[in-house]
């Protein structure tokens, strides 16, 4: 027989402890915790909340620098919640300030990504098929570069976008960072990429892992079926 997995509450008890010994656990938990709190149907949002006032408490007992690193990462994964506007922000690959208020109005396909990231590749197959066929009905899709280590990492994001012909907005990390802006690795909390995430008319996170078939199903909703 099979296990069955623990309550909610036992997660969060366990989770608790092992945060208050390791300041490392917090980036590996905050990803499975999420779905662990959707496979109880609690919502993702009161998970990281209960956990931000468990930093606060008295019950944490890590040091302040490190309750400081842990609030950080927390109040960063609520960015990426489904309900919230995700703010995106940036400088795209001509050097031109992105209107992320612009959008409203249409849904936004928001996939960050890198040049050296095999299943970002694996997405684009998908990602060209849903541009080409909803795009005239409102879909947008912006691809976001993630720093690299290339030497000079504006023009190998140029050469990649046009070996892929990919036909929708392009934001550029390294030149966002020139530019005096925060990384979108550190302001989303981001745990790898490809990390991507559907927003609706009003610029409000819909879902999340939007990959693959179960996206290719949202966006037949969306735009077939209305």
């Amino acid at each position: 027989m099979m296990k069955p997995e623990a309550s909610f509450d036992d997660f969060m008890s366990d989770a608790k402890m092992n945060m208050s010994r390791h300041v490392d656990y917090l980036y590996h938990f905050i990803p499975s915790g999420i779905r662990v709190a959707e496979r109880h149907n609690v919502p993702p949002e009161q998970f990281i909340k209960e956990l931000i006032e468990f930093v606060h408490s008295p019950k944490c007992t890590l040091q302040d620098g490190e309750k400081g690193i842990m609030l950080r990462a927390l109040e960063c994964a609520l960015r990426s919640m489904p309900g919230t506007d995700p703010k995106l922000y940036g400088k795209t690959l001509e050097d031109k300030d992105f209107d992320w208020q612009s959008l409203r109005g249409k849904y936004v396909l928001i996939k960050f990504t890198a040049t050296w990231c095999v299943p970002c590749r694996e997405e684009v197959p998908g990602m060209l098929y849903a541009y080409e066929k909803y795009h005239d009905k409102g879909l947008e899709i912006i691809s976001v570069y993630v720093s690299q280590n290339d030497a000079d990492p504006v023009e190998a994001v140029k050469k990649h976008v046009e070996q892929e012909k990919l036909p929708w907005v392009i934001l550029s990390e390294a030149l966002t960072e020139q530019a005096g802006q925060p990384a979108h690795w550190g302001f989303y909390s981001l745990d790898g990429v490809p990390n991507m995430v559907l927003v609706d008319k009003e610029g409000k996170i819909i879902m999340q892992r939007a990959r693959g078939d179960k996206l290719q199903v949202k966006l037949r909703d969306i735009f077939e079926h209305h």
